[in-house]
């Protein structure tokens, strides 16, 4: 080879990338409720799937400011601001801000105003954390409103064949919000810590999945037409849960087990209030949120009771028989201003 004459590049000659740095890219994805589609790109996903595996190593890429559509049967979601990490063609590291957007599956709504999600991974396994906030959702008389999500996933591994998706994961739900109603009840300023295991999802014609949880809730106070229960905390357990979306909204089956403590649940007996408190609830049944019945089983009940000094006498003076007697009306009265409650098995 001379000056004038360079010796050429030896063939055959290729380039190999070891690393790719992509900044500001915009992505349209589509989800179909069964696949999940790369637009123009699908071409070229398909080509890499089929590809056969060789011991030439990946390139990294680097991903900047990105900002992704994705369309889906329960709405459009947004990402932008995503920085992003792929080594070896596995998921490293991402962040990303969620914009506001409205989600609807069947007769089930949620109305979100915002969110983050950051997930790490080591090339086996993902862990991640997606925070939501949600200014309404619902589903029939469910109504929880003005509420911050917190959701924890650990030793997330996934399998990607054909555009659907197969998860499995353990993670931590917390939450608090404003108010919640179902069935009549309206909780005030409710909170819930839940741990989940063996959590699992699946892409189909519909998502579905299932999982094991125990955790706490909690609220304010608890209100019916009744009555209003206040300081209630309770500790609920699902084991076996079954969950999916369909035309009908999103669908819970599961067995569930609660203990449930009050500080104060004052009722009214004719004119007369009574309270009761040091509440104690059991309650095993199910949840079926297809169901007529969306909840049932038995509760047990325990409490301490007590009339004011002033009803607890106008009761026994009026009471048959035992009214009309001294010692037995005395006695009677001082029975109603403290007294234990048990109902059994109530339906």
């Amino acid at each position: 080879a001379t000056r004038d004459h360079p010796q050429p590049f030896p063939r055959p000659f290729a380039l190999t990338p070891r690393r790719i740095r992509v900044v500001r890219p915009r992505a349209k994805l589509a989800f179909d409720g069964e696949k999940l589609k790369f637009s123009s790109l699908d071409p070229l996903v398909e080509d890499l799937l089929k590809r056969p595996k060789t011991d030439q190593p990946a390139p990294d890429i680097f991903i900047e400011d990105g900002e992704v559509r994705l369309s889906t049967p329960y709405g459009l979601i947004r990402a932008s601001g995503a920085q992003a990490v792929l080594s070896k063609g596995r998921l490293m590291r991402l962040d990303a801000r969620l914009a506001a957007t409205s989600l609807k599956s069947g007769e089930a709504s949620a109305r979100l105003t915002g969110g983050e999600v950051h997930v790490r991974g080591d090339g086996e396994r993902l862990a991640g954390v997606l925070s939501l906030a949600v200014a309404r959702a619902g589903q029939g008389d469910v109504d929880l409103r003005e509420a911050d999500l917190r959701a924890r996933l650990d030793d997330v591994r996934y399998t990607l064949e054909g555009g659907a998706m197969k998860v499995t994961a353990r993670g931590r739900l917390r939450g608090e919000a404003a108010a919640f109603e179902a069935g009549g009840a309206r909780v005030a300023a409710p909170t819930l810590d839940l741990t989940f295991n063996n959590l699992q999802a699946t892409s189909g014609k519909t998502l579905s999945g299932g999982f094991d949880a125990v955790g706490n809730i909690s609220a304010r106070t608890i209100a019916s037409e009744e009555s209003t229960a206040r300081g209630v905390l309770a500790q609920a357990r699902m084991r076996g849960a079954a969950w999916s979306t369909g035309e009908g909204g999103l669908r819970l089956n599961a067995p569930l087990t609660l203990t449930a403590t009050a500080e104060g649940l004052p009722l009214s007996v004719g004119e007369a209030p009574l309270a009761l408190s040091g509440l104690k609830a059991d309650f095993a049944g199910r949840v079926d949120t297809a169901a007529p019945t969306p909840i049932s089983g038995r509760l047990n009940v325990v409490a301490n009771g007590g009339f004011s000094a002033a009803d607890a006498a106008k009761i026994a003076a009026e009471a048959p028989v035992l009214g009309q007697e001294e010692a037995y009306r005395l006695a009677l009265q001082r029975a109603l201003t403290r007294f234990r409650v048990a109902a059994p098995n109530l339906t």
